[in-house]
């Protein structure tokens, strides 16, 4: 009886042959080793031999393929990578399933399919930005996956797993794509444009490495855009903006330092505008050039095509809310609501033409839509309490929100107080925090604090353009108490910022214009109480220690008037007439209100009306002598006696406003 170890073999024999066997002739005939043995039709299948049986699939990762080492990577999980990754940083894409190399299949064919509906929907040459922008990234993704993997073994395959791209998938694309593979390595260089009105030339094929800022990257392997097809025709179009270090300096110079409203790092600046839409970025580098190239005191040259740009910045902003909104987030939006501001900034660029409604939509409309954003996105609240200001990223998306939200209530007010608008922003929206200090800078943390007091002049403001509805009449029992609270404001704040009186002059002249301001909201004002301060902010104004500020047109502004009306005064004739002096060496010799003589701006308003003064006070005599004979002649002039002075006449509908309109430049 046989063993079990020979169950169903033929007897005598082994089941298998033994592994030594060399030759068929050591087999029975008539065995299926035999047959095996020899290759016969009626052979079975061979029997598995468990000493060429593999226990597992030996993979390599990316990095190891890459290096031709071997990887000793023991499973597919991430926090396990293998030795030479883990000592490089890499990461390791160990996995156990074979992939093929190159792009998986169908994935040239679906990029060809998406540029030919894109080139369908949008005709040259009256292209629209956005989807110029995405038709080139189109193009920028065909051109890696047809050249990357043959003629540069640096860049890693391409992540998606499946099979080779087949010949007709190449061959199937019309002439007008294969023209643009074959000009893959001979892209047009991206043109740094600032003129918003040129012509722009045809591709040509020289090497450049200029290219918008957002493509550049740290990575070696990154190609250049790749041109259009039908791009070869000459068009007249407004060209987009790009990142100008000149204006962003500029920025950083004279605006950041009293209303930081973009990050506080250029390289953040960058890369938050990388993360935007093509068509708001172009409109936010867009504001922002009109803006500084158009500042008084900036020394940068004006753009030819500023006019043209500065509607196409509007244009894009409106149809921002439409582009495609379920793609916006709040990082996105903050942007949408910082051009916005700019905007506000630069329509006060134009001076008295944006209050005649000369200069393309008013820094009203412009604080107004700015409000109804900062509102929709509730920057003004305190989403946490837990995390210190001076803890984390200062540039983070929360608290540059919240500086964004400060610098659109202090715009909301002075604008507000100059020119007897409504408020858009309400008292009760945001609670000035001590930490607030040191998220803003101290000189704008005191002009936010006293933009608080600027707020209540402005809403008093709107009731005085009406006898009937004026609060601060003499005849309505309220006037007194709301002086006396106007006055307790400001010497509170007074009393709280003497430590810093004299190395912040921006806090020295903002709270000298805000006395002017409550001083002169009272008809019972004399004018010796107004003298004082005017000449203050004058003098301050002048000194080469005070910063040049956007705020800098209200203290002179405001001052300038004060010192016409008061050179009337005989009582306070000979101090205005020095304050007078000091606004003339500051619009002059470069400090505070400097800027090119021929501006059209607030300091070429402020300059024609002390000019005009000084001129006719000179006329006469400073002393007062000729111009007191004359008024004693004709009995009285309209401020020749200080019972007539009427100080609100000048800030009922507002000091920008009055000067604007030039009714005030009339009557001096």
């Amino acid at each position: 009886m046989g063993s079990f170890g020979n169950f169903g073999s033929v007897p005598g024999q082994l089941p298998y042959p033994p592994a030594g066997a060399a030759s068929s002739s050591q087999v029975p005939h008539g065995s299926v080793a035999y047959a095996q043995a020899t290759g016969a039709a009626d052979a079975g299948p061979p029997p598995p031999d468990k000493s060429k049986q593999r226990t597992k699939v030996s993979r390599a990762c990316d990095e190891c393929r890459r290096k031709k080492i071997r990887c000793d990577a023991v499973d597919e999980v991430p926090s396990m990578p293998c030795n030479n990754c883990a000592r490089t940083a890499a990461k390791c894409t160990f996995s156990r399933q074979p992939m093929k190399r190159g792009p998986s299949k169908g994935y040239i064919k679906e990029l060809a399919e998406r540029l030919n509906s894109l080139e369908q929907q949008v005709q040259p040459p009256h292209l629209e930005q956005q989807h110029r922008y995405e038709i080139q990234q189109v193009q920028q993704a065909m051109a890696e996956g047809l050249q990357a993997y043959t003629h540069d073994p640096r860049i890693m395959p391409d992540p998606r797993i499946g099979d080779k791209r087949t010949h007709e998938v190449a061959e199937g694309l019309h002439p007008g794509q294969q023209a643009i593979y074959s000009n893959v390595g001979n892209a047009p260089p991206q043109q740094h444009m600032y003129a918003p009105h040129m012509q722009t030339p045809g591709p040509t094929h020289q090497q450049h490495n200029v290219q918008p800022f957002w493509r550049l990257s740290g990575s070696e392997n990154r190609h250049d855009t790749v041109g259009m097809a039908f791009e070869a025709e000459n068009s007249t179009t407004i060209t987009n903006f790009d990142w100008d270090e000149a204006v962003i300096d500029e920025y950083y110079r004279i605006i950041h330092q009293t209303f930081p409203l973009l990050a506080n790092n250029k390289n953040r600046l960058r890369q938050r505008l990388a993360e935007c839409p093509a068509s708001l970025r172009e409109a936010f580098l867009a504001a922002l050039d009109c803006l500084m190239r158009t500042f008084p005191t900036s020394t940068l040259q004006t753009n030819a095509g500023y006019h043209q740009a500065l509607k196409r910045t509007a244009e894009l902003l409106a149809k921002y809310p439409f582009d495609n909104p379920s793609s916006h987030t709040n990082s996105t939006n903050l942007v949408y609501l910082q051009t916005l501001l700019l905007m506000a900034l630069e329509s006060d660029n134009h001076g008295p033409a944006t209050i005649r409604g000369q200069a393309g939509p008013s820094r009203a409309e412009w604080l107004g839509r700015a409000a109804g954003v900062a509102g929709q996105l509730e920057i003004n609240t305190i989403r946490s309490t837990s995390t210190s200001v001076m803890e984390g990223d200062r540039d983070s998306e929360d608290r540059l929100a919240r500086r964004v939200w400060w610098v659109l209530f202090i715009l909301d007010r002075w604008h507000a107080s100059s020119t007897a608008d409504l408020l858009k922003l309400p008292e009760n929206s945001v609670v000035l925090l001590p930490e607030d200090q040191i998220l803003l800078g101290e000189s704008t943390y005191h002009l936010a604090r006293l933009s608080f007091i600027i707020g209540h002049l402005a809403a008093i403001l709107t009731t005085t353009k009406t006898p009937t509805t004026d609060v601060m009449a003499p005849s309505n029992p309220a006037s007194s108490l709301l002086n006396l609270t106007l006055a307790g404001e400001i010497d509170r704040f007074r009393e709280s910022v003497e430590s810093v009186w004299g190395s912040l002059n921006l806090v020295h002249m903002s709270y000298h214009h805000c006395h002017l301001l409550i001083k002169r909201l009272s008809p019972t004002t004399e004018p010796s109480e107004l003298v004082g301060h005017a000449v203050k902010v004058a003098t301050v104004l002048n000194s080469r220690l005070t910063p040049v500020t956007p705020l800098n047109h209200h203290f002179g502004a405001l001052a300038a008037m004060t010192l016409c009306e008061l050179c009337d005064v005989p009582k306070t004739r000979s101090e205005a007439m020095k304050g007078l002096d000091q606004l003339a060496q500051c619009l002059g010799e470069g400090r505070g209100l400097a800027g090119k003589l021929e501006s059209e701006g607030w300091d070429g308003a402020v300059r024609e009306l002390v000019k005009k003064k000084r001129d006719k006070m000179l006329q006469f005599g400073v002393d007062g002598g000729l111009l007191g004979l004359a008024d004693a002649a004709v009995g009285s002039s309209s401020h020749g006696e200080e019972g007539q002075f009427d100080p609100t006449m000048l800030t009922r509908y507002g000091y920008l406003t009055s000067l604007g309109q030039g009714v005030f430049l009339r009557n001096t």
